[in-house]
C-alpha cells in the first residue's frame, strides 16, 4: 500500500471521498476511528489502477455505542495536526467533551487542507509548518521538482 497523498490531485480527491464514505459507513455501524491523519489514508494498487482508498490504523478505534463516550484526557485520541479543535481544548482534557462523528469528519477535512496546501500531483511542494522557539509558525518551501 502507498499513501493516498502520492496520487495526482484528481485521483487524491477521489480516494479522499472514498475514505470519507468508508468512515461514515463504519461510524453508522458503530465503529469510531479516532485517529484520522495523513499517514492513515492509504491506497491499494498501482498508479494506473482505479483508485482504491484504505482508511488504515484502527487500533485507537472503539465502539460508538459505548455509553462512556467522553474523552478522558489521558488517552491518545489522534494525531495533533489533524485533530478536531474541540478535542484540543481544556474541556476535552478535563473529560468534558463527548466524542462525536464531526470530530473525525473535521480530522478528514484537516487532512484535505494539508494535502491541498502542501502537495501538488502527489509531490510535496511545501514542508510541514515549523514552530520556532519563539512560538511562531512559519511554513518553509522547497523547490518543486
Amino acid at each position: 500500500m502507498e499513501h493516498l497523498s502520492t496520487l495526482s490531485n484528481e485521483r487524491f480527491l477521489r480516494g479522499w471521498f472514498q475514505a470519507l464514505i468508508a468512515h461514515y459507513h463504519n461510524w453508522r455501524n458503530g465503529v469510531q476511528h479516532r485517529d484520522i491523519s495523513l499517514g492513515n489514508l492509504m491506497r491499494r494498487g498501482k498508479d494506473e489502477d482505479p483508485v482504491c482508498a484504505v482508511l488504515n490504523d484502527w487500533d485507537l478505534g472503539n465502539d460508538a455505542e459505548d455509553p462512556n463516550l467522553t474523552h478522558t484526557g489521558f488517552e491518545v485520541t489522534g494525531t495533533v495536526p489533524f485533530m478536531a479543535i474541540d478535542l484540543l481544548t481544556q474541556g476535552a482534557l478535563d473529560g468534558k467533551v463527548a466524542i462525536l462523528y464531526r470530530h473525525d469528519l473535521e480530522a478528514l477535512i484537516w487532512v484535505l487542507i494539508w494535502v491541498v496546501c502542501c502537495y501538488d500531483d502527489g509531490k510535496m511542494v511545501y514542508t510541514v509548518p515549523m514552530v520556532s522557539t519563539t512560538g511562531t509558525c512559519a511554513a518553509r518551501s522547497r523547490a518543486a521538482q
